[in-house]
């Protein structure tokens, strides 16, 4: 159990003044749509800002949403457990997310992360273009395109780190920055 210098720690570490958004639960369809809400509120004085953040915002928790391992029910469905947290430096907005996802998975998603920063936008458009005629895998809920989307809306390499954190599952955290 988290100590209260923990939370602390975590507070101070995250510069109040610079984030943005912070959460950690299910990405419940209603948490989504307040949070989305919020994006769209936040920057409306730049429509086009706007809609970069809240297309990389929606990917990125899809991905939580649908593919962390660590799930609640809610009735009938199942939500992913994950969280999001959305910093503001002088350059760029900074979007993070994190998740258990099962160990066998990490280095397929691994090197996705890998070809998508591999390529440039025309190798980008390409790939999602293939991506689309393909069958999608056993995993993939909506043809494995939304990193491809996230490289090609933020024009930034997507970073990505994980680490094991018992016999069948890994910490997986996706971070993307998008110059202001």
């Amino acid at each position: 159990m988290s100590t209260l210098k923990d939370y602390i720690d975590f507070y101070s570490s995250t510069g109040s003044k610079d984030l943005l958004i912070s959460y950690k639960g299910p990405f419940l369809e209603d948490i989504l749509s307040k949070l989305s809400e919020i994006i769209r509120e936040t920057f409306t004085g730049d429509p086009v800002l706007s809609r970069k953040l809240l297309a990389v915002f929606i990917e990125m928790a899809q991905n939580v949403y649908f593919y962390s391992s660590e799930t609640i029910d809610v009735g009938e469905k199942s939500f992913g457990i994950g969280s999001v947290m959305v910093v503001s430096n002088e350059t760029n907005y900074t979007f993070r997310t994190g998740n258990y996802v099962p160990l066998d998975y990490v280095e397929e998603l691994a090197a996705s992360c890998q070809l998508v920063n591999s390529l440039d936008r025309e190798g980008l458009r390409q790939l999602k273009r293939d991506v689309r005629t393909t069958k999608p895998g056993e995993r993939s809920k909506g043809a494995g395109i939304g990193l491809i989307q996230i490289a090609l809306t933020a024009a930034q390499p997507i970073e990505y780190e994980y680490t094991q954190v018992d016999e069948k599952n890994a910490f997986f955290s996706l971070g993307i920055n998008i110059n202001k």
